[in-house]
Parts: structure tokens; sequence; C-alpha cells
């Protein structure tokens, strides 16, 4: 992982170098450094803001409709953008709600130090993510980290069909049954960790 100091320079070399394709999260914490160095591309004329594809993730502790506007706005706000190409709901884990003044990124844990999940209904919670395309925020909307099953939820009521699934896939993950689903349902798929996930290690799973 990219050091916090250095980020805003690692992107905009990345940009300078070539890459288009730039893949944030709020979870990830380096959204106001990735932002300074989109700004600094984008000033420098190496781009325009057209020419990148930026996603970014809604993470597990805004999942109510009331908060994903104002987690897709604070989003928009660190990445110095007008809207996103791509947002996608980071989990299909709905976590107690910590407010952005207490704690940003809230992470896996709530002020107390716990990890407290809630009852929510993820379809309004798509309905939610379907009010950023209305208003322009978002380009189009997806998920991660999502089974057949919980696809099938939000398609059986969604407005907008989610775009992209974005899921880890290597040759001990290749949840070859899940990305048939996805082709067949019209999605993009994009992979992640595809040589395998350095945080099995950091967790001691592996």
């Amino acid at each position: 992982k990219v050091p916090k100091e250095e980020c805003a320079e690692v992107c905009y070399q990345a940009i300078v170098a070539g890459y288009r394709r730039l893949d944030c999260a709020c979870d990830y914490g380096n959204e106001v450094e990735v932002g300074r160095g989109i700004a600094k591309a984008i000033a420098d004329g190496v781009v325009k803001r057209e020419d990148l594809f930026v996603t970014s993730k809604l993470w597990n502790t805004y999942h109510k409709p009331e908060h994903v506007s104002l987690a897709c706005e604070r989003t928009l706000q660190d990445l110095q953008l007008k809207y996103l190409d791509e947002y996608l709901i980071h989990f299909p884990i709905s976590m107690e709600f910590v407010p952005f003044e207490k704690k940003y990124p809230p992470e896996w844990t709530n002020m107390d130090g716990k990890m407290v999940l809630v009852p929510n209904d993820m379809c309004a919670t798509w309905t939610a993510m379907e009010d950023m395309v209305d208003r322009q925020l978002v380009k189009v909307i997806g998920v991660c980290n999502f089974s057949t099953q919980l696809l099938r939820q939000i398609f059986a009521t969604c407005r907008i069909k989610p775009s992209t699934l974005q899921v880890e896939l290597h040759p001990h993950n290749s949840q070859t049954k899940l990305i048939r689903f996805a082709h067949e349902s019209g999605m993009n798929v994009t992979a992640f960790s595809t040589f395998g996930a350095s945080s099995y290690l950091e967790l001691k799973m592996a």
C-alpha cells in the first residue's frame, strides 16, 4: 500500500505514465490525496476529466438511504470531482452509521471499537444509488462482493440495473458460476486481487 504522504504524487505519475482507470473507495482512506493527484494532472494538461474513468465505493456504514447521498458527495468533495464514472456498493454488509465528524473513513468499527451490524433493505440502498445517477453525480452504479442471490434480489426491484460486479478472482477463487450469471445478466466484471489478497496474510487467514 502506498503511504498517504506519497499517494498524490504516485497518482499523478500514474496518470502521466498512461493510467486512466482509477479505482478508489472511501475505505481506502486516501481519496483526498488521489484527488490532489487528479487535479494536478488536469491542471498540467496531462489529461482532461473525460479521459479518466474514476470508480469509488459506498462504505458499509452508509447503506441507509438517507446516508447514500452524503457519502457520495463526500467522496466527490475529496476527489475534487463533479461526477464519478462508477459508484459501487462496497460490501453487502450494513453497519452502524458513524458520523463524518467523529470518524472518517469509519472502517470496520464504531466509536466504541465494535463492529455493529444493522438490519437494512439492500434494495432501498440501491434505490438511493439510482438517485445518484438521476442527479448526475455518477454515470453508472454497481456492486462489489455480491453473490448470485444478492444480485437476483437487486434485479427483482431495480429501476437501473447494476452495470458492474467487482469481486476477488484468481486461480484459487475462480467463482465461475457467479461470473457466468453476471455476464448473462449483462454486467461487466472487474477482478481484484488477481494473484490472491495480501490481506489474508495480514489477517492471519493464510
